[in-house]
């Protein structure tokens, strides 16, 4: 049986790494193993090898990643993907994988270009439209339910957490924000010689019972747990788990082609 990674180090949310886990489980658990994997891994002990078909990495900070994988860490994930390998960036994850990363919250903004550097494209967010017209704040309150129109027309309800716009428009488009102006790409793929990135601005793994349970165990004020059962309510009403099929055969559809 293949394996599928989701990488667990320095940088990433436990509940992202966590719930992408349970996400990917449900989806895969008898096609695939679904592991975890850090930068010690990949660096010295060849986690990447073969028998792998896709590495996750999921929401967190790039700039943690970046300090375990700089350099030969990079280099080793170029490879996998060159070679025939799956790359799944998800946030942080997502901002990572692009050539620019352009980052705008509250008290601070980051540009950089340490990065895996291989999707050309700027990532650019917080995306304050999306949030109350408030930027990223390291809090749940930046967060909201966001709705996606997915490449073949349906929109899709889905929860927001700082993601970026892919600014280079000649990627292929997987989704676009529903609600922003114009058509900003909140998910896109992109070929690397044999293999593939990719990247979703959004959380696929937090659906609104795993919104809800993170509000009652993670919330570090009662505003912000309430802030996330109203964001688990509004994706509820909304009905998001009959587009979630779709969405999720769209992002993980090479997978399912290829178990």
């Amino acid at each position: 049986m293949k394996k599928i990674l989701i990488y667990r180090d320095y940088g990433q949310i436990p509940d992202s790494v966590n719930y992408l886990k349970i996400w990917l489980e449900s989806i895969f658990s008898k096609t695939y193993s679904i592991e975890f994997t850090d930068a010690t891994s990949i660096i010295k002990l060849n986690a990447l090898d073969n028998n792998v078909a896709a590495l996750f990495m999921p929401g967190g900070f790039s700039k943690g990643f970046y300090e375990k994988l700089k350099g030969q860490g990079n280099n080793i994930i170029k490879k996998f993907i060159y070679n025939g390998g799956l790359y799944y960036g998800i946030c942080a994850g997502a901002y990572y994988a692009c050539t620019h990363i352009q980052f705008n919250a509250k008290n601070y903004q980051i540009t950089s270009t340490d990065t895996l550097g291989l999707v050309p494209t700027v990532a650019l967010g917080s995306i304050k439209e999306l949030c109350f017209n408030n930027l990223y704040n390291n809090d749940a309150l930046s967060s909201n339910a966001c709705s996606l129109k997915l490449n073949n027309g349906m929109l899709h309800n889905c929860f927001y957490s700082g993601g970026p716009v892919f600014l280079n428009n000649n990627l292929e488009s997987l989704a676009t924000y529903n609600t922003l102006h114009g058509q900003q790409n909140a998910a896109v793929s992109y070929n690397y010689n044999k293999g593939k990135l990719i990247l979703i601005a959004t959380h696929p793994e937090f659906n609104d019972i795993e919104i809800k349970d993170y509000a009652i165990h993670s919330a570090k004020k009662a505003s912000e747990a309430k802030h996330l059962k109203s964001i688990s309510r509004k994706l509820r009403l909304s009905k998001v788990h009959k587009t979630k099929e779709i969405f999720d055969s769209l992002i993980l559809k090479d997978l399912l082609k290829h178990p």
